[in-house]
């Protein structure tokens, strides 16, 4: 769903496939040809690998997005979090629901 533009080191954007679809495809746009830059976002917000879950949620939520870049130690890009991957892959229902909480900003039912 969601691809990095640029390199590890220095990243210049991201695309996801609903760049892809609601930018490109719905306006009638020659896929075969397009260029990835015209269509990709180029704000990039991060999270640190060190960081909770709970704080790669609020991040999310300030942001108002659902995935970030994932950051080393050493400065440079490592990954991309998901909210639908730290929901997949958490298995504790109290964890989830306190990264919801935060990611939502309210108490979770």
């Amino acid at each position: 769903g969601v691809l990095p533009v640029g390199s590890w080191d220095k990243p210049e954007g991201i695309i996801t496939d609903r760049d892809i679809v609601i930018r490109a495809v719905a306006d009638g746009v020659d896929v075969t040809s397009a260029e990835v830059r015209d269509y990709m976002t180029s704000e990039v917000y991060y999270c640190q690998e060190d960081d909770t879950l709970e704080n790669a949620a609020q991040q999310m939520r300030d942001h108002q997005v659902s995935r970030l870049m994932v950051k080393s130690q050493a400065g440079k890009a490592c990954g991309i979090i998901t909210f639908g991957c730290i929901l997949r892959e958490n298995e504790s229902l109290r964890e989830i629901g306190k990264v919801v909480e935060r990611a939502v900003g309210q108490k979770a039912a």
